[in-house]
């Protein structure tokens, strides 16, 4: 149920700012769709990155780093002497981070809008 009112705030949310903006604006259904497509766009991107960010891509990175410095032969001495990894395995477990309430309200309320508004520039 929480998926769905936070999935009608987003959706409800963008299509108001774009009826108001649109209102000011000389060709309304014009100025409509650019700001609605806009704006969601901006939804889905967010949402991409929430969902890239609780899917630990960049605890992946930051172990690449780590093992590719501790390749070279000045890498091994700086790790030495250096706190940034006290374990010694090569292969560490990173937590997983604790997943967002917004992330698939995010995407999937500003997603339905991008598809619409694309829909409706090409029929218009």
């Amino acid at each position: 149920m929480k998926f769905l009112q936070r999935f009608l705030i987003i959706s409800a949310c963008i299509i108001i700012l774009s009826v108001v903006y649109a209102l000011f604006s000389a060709v309304f259904f014009r100025s409509f769709l650019d700001f609605s497509f806009l704006s969601s766009l901006f939804c889905v991107t967010a949402g991409a990155f929430l969902f890239v960010l609780e899917g630990g891509f960049f605890n992946s990175i930051n172990r690449s780093f780590k093992l590719f410095r501790k390749s070279t032969k000045e890498g091994q001495y700086i790790a030495e002497f250096d706190d940034l990894d006290d374990t010694n395995s090569p292969h560490e477990e990173y937590p997983k981070k604790k997943s967002c309430q917004w992330t698939y309200p995010l995407l999937t309320g500003g997603g339905w809008i991008v598809l619409a508004t694309f829909i409706l520039a090409l029929i218009s």
